[in-house]
């Protein structure tokens, strides 16, 4: 069976496949790999550790982050989602980013509804450029927590203050909740606030 569309939307999560074939692809191997576990202690065995270490062997779902790996649009296509990397590499979280690209996209098609002049290469190109507009700005920022974090010795030393400082906990807290803007925290500036805090 064939199905026509003046404009598909493309929502199939970070396989490289079906990016290649509507040529959209720009990399094929993901960004990363997540994996999610939940392990409950109980309280005597909690207060007799000092550490915790989690080692597992589980085929993790790749991930397409920071708006990178596939193109956004093609003229009669919008990418939505992971497959457009709407996805942060710092935390892994990408439902809401996949949903509000969603919502655009059905924006960007219901307006040029209302102009039945717009074409299929105005509405690519519209869409890539709200896109960009909203969240640019912002992966930049969170790829910035995720540099600072790569260092053992900043994460080590957010770890220990954070139990320590409301300042931190709050930046921490706002940062995965996406209410801080993460170069508050990750900068010169904020690791000095950090420092004093």
């Amino acid at each position: 069976m064939t199905v026509r569309a003046r404009v598909t939307l493309l929502a199939t999560g970070a396989a490289a496949e079906p990016l290649k074939r509507f040529s959209v692809c720009e990399r094929v191997s993901p960004s990363a790999i997540a994996a999610r576990i939940y392990v409950k202690a109980d309280e005597q065995f909690a207060r007799h550790c000092d550490y915790l270490c989690i080692s597992f062997c589980l085929k993790g779902a790749p991930l397409r982050t920071a708006l990178g790996g596939s193109r956004l649009a093609a003229p009669g296509l919008l990418v939505i989602g992971e497959a457009a990397g709407m996805t942060y590499s710092f935390s892994g979280e990408g439902i809401g980013k996949a949903m509000e690209s969603g919502i655009l996209a059905a924006d960007v098609i219901l307006n040029s509804l209302r102009n039945t002049q717009t074409t299929v290469a105005e509405i690519a190109r519209d869409y890539s450029a709200r896109i960009r507009e909203l969240f640019t700005e912002r992966f930049s920022a969170y790829k910035i927590a995720q540099d600072w974090l790569s260092s053992p010795t900043i994460a080590h030393f957010l770890a220990w203050k954070a139990n320590r400082s409301p300042f931190v906990q709050r930046k921490l807290e706002g940062l995965f909740q996406e209410t801080v803007d993460p170069r508050q925290l990750f900068s010169l500036t904020g690791v000095m606030r950090s420092l004093i805090s």
